[in-house]
């Protein structure tokens, strides 16, 4: 997954951060502010959390039933940082709804149902000073019944809610006063029909938007269905172009809950109960409401909050299917009360789910994998978890009246963040029985395992390992990384082999994450059977770490079926066996006439849309044959095929599908030589793909589908008359070997790494000798920038190595210097996309403008990057120390203190960072500073992540810590082959 893609922008993790608790722990019901409560509403002023809502205790993080309960009545604070409870304890006889800071962050503004507030009187609205605490005098305006939302800016104090006056005027659910003195304001909207909910200013102060359960302004002259744009003046009616979509606030029974604004946007959530046909997310352009995007999740959204390239919200969804997701009350939750959504439109609103509405067509966001659980509370008696989110200091925030987070006691208050302030300890989901493999024997003295994917609150990416009694040090089958989620857990299978007959085992699947986090099933027992086995050989096993959905080795020792080692669709009329690709002892493969041979599907599956295909094949006939293909029928002769991989006369291999006409990728010619050659073909969003020999060699971006229909995939021959470049004969005369398909498209370095599990152990064809070349007196340049050059945004092109990829702002080019400048908590990532190198010794020199405040500066080199997965060295500028640790994709594999002072601003420092070989890697580093390189590495360890034993990218990192601006300035940046 690309944290830079518009459509997967990375979120804070799910892990539960310390933060306060209401009430006292106990068994709450309904209106009980003692035991329990709810929080309404939150706001960040700098490092401080101010917490309104309905309860009259609270307890530290962690605290059980009556621990550590101190009174707070319907308002507190917390450090945003540490999540410790403050000193702040006004009191309020009756609960608070809504919470705002002055732009200048001096107020606090605070609404509710309150008359009485630290023994004054204050009719439903109040204001303190946020350095003393101290209730503010000259704040003392009157509304006659409950304020529900609060908007400030420098000039006024938007208020809305159930009142109908104000100061004695009227004023319908709307109101504005002066911020220091209270007064009444003219600003009017007269909002009528029902309560107004949420209020924000947007478009640089030029509109004032409300939202509710209202169903018109001015008294009743303008139609305006749960929410309105005003002028900040008077309140007078504005165009909002996305009222005449979204209709909710009829009978208030449906309506617009919160609004939240940022940039050039405003942001709003929906409920409906009878009437209304929204219950999600939208983003609007705030200059006229015009609609940016809509998730149509069904199930009502109480809060939003936008942070960077995520949005947030607060809710309660139960079918996210309109946005490409799971489908109604999918279990384990039901309910998924926090979710994540890109801020970027990236497709339509789907027509899966139109029950009482359609949005379909709209664009629309994508929704992320970020699944926190929360339960319900009772205090409110709506059986809802949380009702509000928001945000600070990179923090999210959300209150409520849950009872629990991810299994774990926590009332009311949650807090997470991005890493490092996270440590990611969030482990997958599922253990226990709940994971336990079904096993059968197989071939022999094997044995197969089966089982549903795990899925994790949020990582999308999850790998596998079985483990034989109990040995978690030797799994004896892994998986690479496999994408699953609570609503699609596709089957994975395992594979073990040369098993006694008659002896027992015991057998476990162990779920990783890809911070390091496991789980593990129950064990489970295995009698091994008598037999013959055919050979699992390393090129299986690295197939099968892959998850595909159907793989033939044909490894069998006699017999015409080729058996499914992925599944249960085997393959039939599979002819004579030869030694396959695979070097070792009973490797074997199909060998196939050119006449009539031809192998195919026992069962019909349906044709899949995205997918890849590989297989070996070895030939030295000129009349070429289909490889692997689609066809409608188990026959020789389909007037339905697609999806074909085939040869022609002079040895090219042609990747083709239908549409209206024949879409193909073509190969150079002459692979009919009698080798054995490796063929993947994809189909996906980036259209067609053809690899040969673990190398692309064509593509075709734009058609990205094929024929869809039921059918059979055979292997060897069938028709493919009338295609480009058409053969001979329909039929393969050579042998195939190692067929496998795939529910997805498999990247460049999965190809590369199944092409090196067949060659690495097969003996090659002798060639001459080359000449000998003297050995270059200096290493080979991979990449090399001394940044002489000035732009003004991005990093440009390098000496060598290609153009930089660096996502974001504050990133340039001059003084001899790559300049990245960020504000606290911000990372930039910057790599050479175009450098794939198997081993890499990287050298940078760099400084920075500020030392390290109240957290760490992290400056990191990538050896090695596949992906979304990297080798990295880093240097962790502490407040009063240094140190530098090697991580393998965020998971730190060692570190060692490098200075004892605090880093001088300005001072350069030289990260050097090597990684060589594969399974295992090497990976080694030192840091220093000045000119004179230390003799040792500081730091060597080896490292065998799948997902990392293959040629990549390098690069580097830059994460800025709090509290201020730091620009970093790399001025050198070379990297050499080892």
């Amino acid at each position: 997954m690309d944290p830079s893609a518009a459509a997967t922008p990375p979120t804070v993790t799910a892990d539960l951060l310390p933060a306060p608790q209401i009430g006292d722990g106990s068994t709450g019901s309904v209106g009980d502010a003692v035991k329990s409560g709810v929080v309404r509403d939150q706001v960040v002023v700098s490092d401080t959390v101010f917490v309104g809502g309905a309860f009259t205790k609270a307890r530290p993080f962690g605290a059980g039933v009556g621990k550590s309960v101190v009174a707070r009545t319907h308002l507190l604070s917390y450090d945003l940082k540490s999540g410790v409870l403050s000193d702040f304890a006004p009191t309020f006889n009756a609960q608070v709804r809504a919470v705002a800071a002055s732009p200048d962050g001096a107020r606090l503004y605070v609404g509710g149902d309150f008359t009485i507030v630290n023994g004054q009187k204050r009719s439903r609205l109040a204001a303190f000073d946020v350095a003393t605490g101290a209730l503010i005098g000259s704040f003392t305006p009157v509304v006659n019944k409950s304020v529900s939302a609060i908007a400030v800016t420098a000039t006024a104090v938007y208020v809305g809610g159930g009142f109908t006056t104000a100061a004695g005027d009227g004023r319908s659910r709307s109101a504005a006063f002066a911020p220091t003195t209270g007064t009444l304001l003219p600003w009017n909207p007269g909002t009528t029909g029902g309560d107004v909910k949420s209020i924000v200013v947007a478009a640089g102060g030029e509109r004032v938007v409300l939202g509710g359960v209202f169903q018109s302004l001015a008294g009743g002259a303008r139609e305006a269905l749960g929410m309105a744009s005003v002028t900040p003046d008077t309140g007078a009616a504005q165009p909002w172009a996305v009222g005449s979509v979204i209709r909710n606030g009829e009978q208030q029974k449906s309506g617009i809950l919160s609004l939240a604004t940022s940039g050039d946007s405003v942001y709003g959530t929906g409920y409906a109960t009878g009437t209304g046909n929204f219950e999600g997310t939208f983003k609007v352009r705030a200059s006229d409401g015009a609609i940016e995007w809509i998730e149509d999740c069904r199930g009502d959204t109480y809060s939003v909050q936008p942070v960077g390239r995520v949005v947030y919200t607060a809710g309660h969804a139960h079918d996210c299917s309109n946005a490409g997701s799971f489908g109604g009350y999918v279990e384990p939750e039901r309910y998924y009360r926090a979710i994540a959504f890109s801020d970027a439109a990236t497709g339509t609103v789907l027509d899966r789910q139109t029950e009482f509405w359609s949005h379909a067509g709209h664009p629309s966001p994508s929704l992320l994998h970020w699944f926190p659980a929360m339960d319900t509370g009772a205090f409110t008696g709506a059986n809802q978890g949380p009702w509000d989110v928001t945000t600070g200091g990179g923090y999210v925030l959300y209150g409520g009246e849950f009872r629990s987070v991810n299994g774990v006691k926590q009332t009311g208050l949650a807090r997470f963040a991005v890493v490092p302030e996270a440590e990611r300890k969030n482990p997958p989901t599922l253990s226990g029985a709940a994971m336990t493999p079904v096993l059968e024997a197989f071939q022999g003295t094997g044995v197969t395992l089966s089982w549903a994917a795990n899925h994790d609150r949020d990582n999308s990416r999850l790998r596998y390992e079985v483990i034989r009694d109990g040995d978690l040090e030797n799994p004896v089958f892994g998986t690479g990384w496999i994408e699953s989620t609570f609503w699609q857990r596709p089957e994975i299978r395992g594979v073990d082999g040369g098993l006694d007959p008659g002896a027992s085992y015991s057998y476990r699947i162990r779920t990783v994450d890809p911070d390091g986090n496991a789980t593990l099933s129950s064990a489970v027992s295995y009698t091994a059977s008598a037999g013959v086995l055919g050979a699992i050989t390393d090129y299986d096993r690295q197939v099968l770490s892959d998850a595909p959905t159907a793989y033939w080795p044909l490894n069998e020792t006699a017999g015409d079926v080729g058996y499914d080692w992925a599944g249960s669709n085997h393959l039939t009329a599979v002819p004579r066996r030869v030694v396959g690709i695979e070097s070792v002892p009973g490797g074997r493969a199909g060998d196939f006439d050119g006449t009539d041979d031809f192998a195919v599907q026992s069962d019909a599956v349906s044709a899949p849309q995205v997918y890849s295909a590989e297989a070996w094949f070895s030939t030295t006939s000129t009349k070429g044959g289909q490889i692997v293909g689609f066809a409608h029928t188990r026959d020789a002769v389909n007037a339905a095929h697609d999806r074909h991989v085939y040869l022609t006369d002079d040895g090219r291999v042609v990747f083709g599908v239908w549409t209206d006409n024949a879409q193909t990728v073509v190969s150079p010619p002459g692979l009919n030589d009698g080798g054995w050659h490796h063929v993947v073909v994809t189909l996906g969003p980036s259209g067609l793909r053809l690899f040969l020999d673990g190398a692309l060699v064509g593509s075709r971006a734009g058609d990205i589908t094929a024929g869809v229909f039921e059918g059979y995939w055979n292997v060897g021959g069938n028709t493919v008359a009338g295609w480009p470049g058409a053969p001979s004969s329909d039929f393969v005369d050579g042998a195939i070997d190692n067929i496998a398909l795939y529910p997805v498209v498999l990247s460049p370095a999965a190809v590369a790494a199944h092409f090196d599990a067949a060659t690495s152990g097969t003996e090659p064809v002798p060639e001459p000798e080359p000449t000998p070349t003297p050995e270059p007196e200096s290493p080979t340049v991979i990449a090399r920038d001394g940044f002489e050059r000035s732009t003004s945004s991005g990093w440009g092109t390098a000496e060598s190595g290609g153009s930089w990829s660096v996502p974001g702002s504050g990133v340039s080019v001059g003084s001899g210097a790559g300049v990245l400048r960020l504000a606290p908590t911000e990372q930039r990532t910057a790599i050479l996309g175009a450098v794939s190198a198997p081993a890499t010794d990287t050298r940078m020199t760099f400084r920075l403008d500020q030392a390290p405040g109240t957290s760490p500066h992290y400056v990191s080199v990538i050896g090695r990057a596949i992906g979304s997965e990297r080798y990295t060295a880093r240097v962790i500028l502490e407040p009063t120390k240094s140190r530098i640790d090697i991580q393998a994709s965020g998971v730190t594999l060692a570190t060692v203190g490098i200075a004892s002072s605090a880093y001088a601003p300005g001072e350069s420092i030289t990260l050097r960072f090597e990684v060589t070989g594969t399974a295992p890697t090497t990976l080694r580093a030192k840091a220093w500073t000045g000119t004179a390189e230390p003799d040792a590495w500081q730091l060597t360890r080896t490292d065998s992540k799948a997902a990392l034993q293959a040629p990549g990218s390098v690069g580097m990192m830059f994460y800025a810590g709090r509290p201020t601006t730091t620009t970093l300035s790399v001025t050198d940046y070379v990297v050499v082959r080892p």
